[in-house]
C-alpha cells in the first residue's frame, strides 16, 4: 500500500515537472526583438503614396508583427487603407482633429525580399495631404500580434498625452509603440514612459516616435502605462500609443 502511494506521488510529481517544462517552453520564448525602420516623409504627397522603409537584422522569410505609424497634415485627411508589399494592413487607431492626424496599422507579415526593405502603400482619403510621414516597427518572436490600443489627441495645445493599459499576461514580452506629430516643424518632442527613437521634421510638420519593451511579470490588475509626448510651442498636435505582446 505504501509503495503504491509512493509510486502515485512520484507519477504526480513527474507530471507536474513536465507541465512546468511545457509552460516554460510556451511562456518564456526568447525575448521578442524589436526592429525599427527610419521614418520616411513626403512633402506635398499625392492621395496614393508608396513609402519604402529599410529594416536591418531580419532574415529572409522571418515572420514578424509589422506596425506602421503615420502622421498627416491636411484638412480632413485620414488613413483609408495601408498595405505592406501589396498586402493590406489592419488599421488599429486614428487620432486627431483639425489639421493634423496620426494613425496606426498592423499585420502579420513574412519577409520574402531578404528583409532589405518593405514598400508601404498608403491611401489617404478625404483630401490630399499637404505633408505626411510614416514610421514602422517589426517585432519577431511575439507571443501575439494582437493590439490593445488607446489614442489621445491634443489640438492647438502644447502637448499630446497618451495613455494605455499594459497587456495582462503571466509573462508578457510586451512592446509599447508611440508616434506623435506637430503642425509646427520647429517643435521638438519629449517622451515619458517610452524611449524616444526619432524626433525630426520635414520642413512642414514635426514628427517623433518612441517605443519600449517589457519582460517583467505583469499580474492581473497591473497599473496602466501612462506615456506622454510633450511638444514645445503651441500648435496642432496629435499622437497614438499602442501595445502588443
Amino acid at each position: 500500500m505504501l509503495q503504491t502511494k509512493i509510486r502515485a506521488f512520484a507519477l504526480i510529481g513527474a507530471a507536474v515537472l513536465l507541465m512546468g517544462y511545457d509552460q516554460q517552453t510556451v511562456f518564456t520564448p526568447p525575448p521578442s526583438i524589436l526592429y525599427r525602420a527610419t521614418c520616411v516623409s513626403h512633402t506635398s504627397p499625392t492621395a496614393l503614396e508608396t513609402y519604402t522603409l529599410t529594416f536591418s537584422g531580419l532574415n529572409d522569410e522571418d515572420s514578424v508583427a509589422l506596425f506602421l505609424g503615420a502622421v498627416t497634415e491636411g484638412s480632413g485627411t485620414a488613413l483609408n487603407t495601408a498595405s505592406a508589399d501589396s498586402v493590406e494592413m489592419l488599421t488599429v487607431a486614428s487620432a486627431g482633429s483639425g489639421n493634423l492626424r496620426t494613425h496606426f496599422a498592423r499585420m502579420r507579415f513574412v519577409l520574402t525580399n531578404n528583409a532589405a526593405s518593405v514598400d508601404f502603400g498608403v491611401d489617404w482619403s478625404v483630401s490630399t495631404p499637404t505633408s505626411a510621414v510614416v514610421c514602422a516597427w517589426a517585432i519577431k518572436n511575439a507571443e501575439s500580434y494582437a493590439v490593445s490600443s488607446s489614442a489621445a489627441t491634443d489640438d492647438e495645445t502644447a502637448a499630446a498625452s497618451l495613455t494605455l493599459t499594459t497587456p495582462q499576461a503571466q509573462i508578457a514580452y510586451a512592446k509599447g509603440l508611440g508616434i506623435c506629430g506637430s503642425a509646427n516643424p520647429a517643435d521638438t518632442a519629449t517622451w515619458t514612459a517610452l524611449t524616444e527613437r526619432e524626433d525630426s521634421n520635414n520642413g512642414e510638420i514635426a514628427f517623433s516616435n518612441a517605443d519600449t519593451e517589457y519582460t517583467a511579470y505583469e499580474p492581473a490588475g497591473a497599473s496602466a502605462l501612462a506615456a506622454t509626448c510633450d511638444y514645445t510651442g503651441s500648435s496642432n498636435t496629435s499622437g497614438i500609443v499602442i501595445t502588443n505582446r
